[in-house]
């Protein structure tokens, strides 16, 4: 199985514990990433990963999601530039813009099974396209026992 966590995703661990759903999803982005170590599934990385997290305004979460990332990825996801060109153009008609639009061209190229993040409006326009990566939140994909 092939997985690919987008930034928020990455992040939820490290975001403020102010509402279960927050602490609920950062776990349940833990579980992934130790079950998929455990079970030689892929983690994929991207450049638009990279350049995402080095963004993160807090020195300290940073450092945190930086440092969790880098000890999980197992492998880089593919560039295809004909599927960025014609996925990138729908994701963006359909709502999935900037870096989640990246985010998703990273997976579908690579062939991922699962694309995870905590953005609802990210969640909610990639369910218009048809792709071959299932878009999901992490705590769905665990609640529904897929790992």
């Amino acid at each position: 199985m092939k997985i690919y966590i987008d930034t928020c995703g990455w992040s939820r661990p490290y975001d403020e514990k102010t509402q279960q759903k927050v602490i609920d999803e950062g776990a349940a982005v833990l579980k992934i990433v130790k079950q998929a170590r455990r079970r030689g599934f892929t983690i994929l990385g991207s450049l638009t990963l990279e350049d995402e997290i080095s963004e993160i305004d807090d020195a300290e979460v940073h450092v945190w999601v930086a440092n969790l990332y880098k000890a999980s990825v197992t492998a880089e996801a593919d560039y295809n530039d004909g599927i960025f060109t014609s996925l990138r153009s729908q994701a963006e008609d359909a709502g999935v813009g900037g870096w989640d639009a990246y985010h998703l061209c990273y997976a579908e190229s690579s062939k991922a099974d699962y694309l995870f993040t905590v953005d609802k409006k990210f969640l909610k326009n990639a369910s218009k396209l048809n792709t071959n990566v299932k878009v999901m939140n992490p705590l769905t994909f665990v609640q529904g026992g897929l790992i």
